[in-house]
């Protein structure tokens, strides 16, 4: 499933941290942890991360991510080689009159309940001009930050995509670090 990292561009934010598996971070929700330092990360894992996420560069960080959106939220990540303390709170892009109808198989469409908000958005403390969108599902947090200098990055859960791997670690890049799957190359020229 690669379309998670492809969803970001469409959310209009990007949230993510650098790869790096040992802890670093003290006191925090998060820690990030330095593979080849820690030698937590084998070959197989970088190599799968790479093509299941499609980027060239990124760094691990373990976060402890509640199992649902339940209020305001703050976490301390690495951006580069800086550390951010992203603020989040709950936010609905559901319209006044969104309902969760059924198809029981027979034509006959029921009202559900729908689930819960797992939607947020927010900003990085230490950038005015930032914006952060993410969604917070099975446990793992998807983001997007948008930071004022216009750099971009995105954080995901690596359990989510290849499974058996700690849920608390998360895939961080830069937008710049996606690269195409084998194959496929961008449709426009390049002296467009």
């Amino acid at each position: 499933m690669k379309f998670t990292h492809h969803l970001i561009g469409a959310l209009a934010g990007v949230l993510t941290v650098p790869c790096c598996l040992a802890p670093a971070l003290a006191g925090g929700l998060s820690s990030i942890v330095s593979a080849p330092a820690a030698r937590l990360m084998s070959d197989k894992l970088d190599d799968q991360i790479k093509t299941v996420f499609d980027v060239k560069s990124y760094t691990l960080q373990a976060m402890d991510v509640p199992q649902g959106v339940t209020g305001p939220l703050s976490i301390r990540v690495r951006l580069g080689k800086q550390m951010v303390d992203v603020a989040l709170a709950p936010y609905s892009m559901r319209s006044d009159d969104f309902s969760v109808l059924v198809d029981d198989g027979s034509g006959r469409l029921t009202r559900v309940d729908a689930p819960p908000l797992s939607t947020m958005r927010g900003d990085v403390l230490q950038d005015p001009n930032s914006r952060v969108r993410a969604a917070i599902v099975r446990g793992g947090l998807t983001a997007w930050i948008d930071l004022g200098d216009e750099s971009g990055w995105s954080i995901q859960q690596v359990a989510s995509e290849i499974p058996g791997v700690d849920p608390r670690l998360h895939v961080v890049y830069r937008n710049l670090d996606i690269a195409p799957p084998p194959g496929f190359r961008c449709g426009v020229d390049a002296n467009a």
